[in-house]
């Protein structure tokens, strides 16, 4: 559809709306159960920040349209990652090597919405790890 200015006899498209991106980054925590190696069920809770990349923003926007569905994408992506970065500890490593289970996350994090989402992880943070009873 077009939008006519009777004035200037200039035809104008009419866009969407804006997407007011970030300058700075963002902080989403998302709190999920996943499987250790050893097939241990673990609840953990991962904060991170991250900032979409100004050279993505214009594709960003074409795709997503609205905030909304880009954080809905985004929190699928990065709990793929999470989920993934967890599958390669045993349950007890997640408190013996609680440094390295949280690096696996944030490199499987940048993997991840680096290649699907034009978008940097600028840190994570491995907030709470909870293991069943035994």
């Amino acid at each position: 559809r077009f939008q006519y200015l009777p004035r200037a006899g200039v035809s104008r498209r009419r866009y969407g709306q804006f997407i007011l991106w970030p300058k700075t980054y963002a902080t989403a925590s998302e709190r999920l159960e996943c499987n250790s190696k050893d097939g241990v069920r673990i609840e953990v809770k991962v904060r991170f920040q991250y900032l979409p990349r100004q050279k993505s923003l214009y594709e960003l926007t074409g795709l997503y349209q609205k905030e909304e569905a880009y954080q809905v994408v985004m929190k699928w992506h990065a709990r793929s990652a999470i989920r993934n970065g967890c599958a390669l500890y045993l349950a007890q490593e997640f408190q013996t090597k609680r440094s390295l289970v949280q690096e696996e996350i944030y490199n499987r994090l940048t993997t991840r919405l680096d290649d699907r989402m034009g978008t940097d992880v600028i840190d994570v943070q491995l907030t709470n790890i909870e293991r069943p009873a035994e």
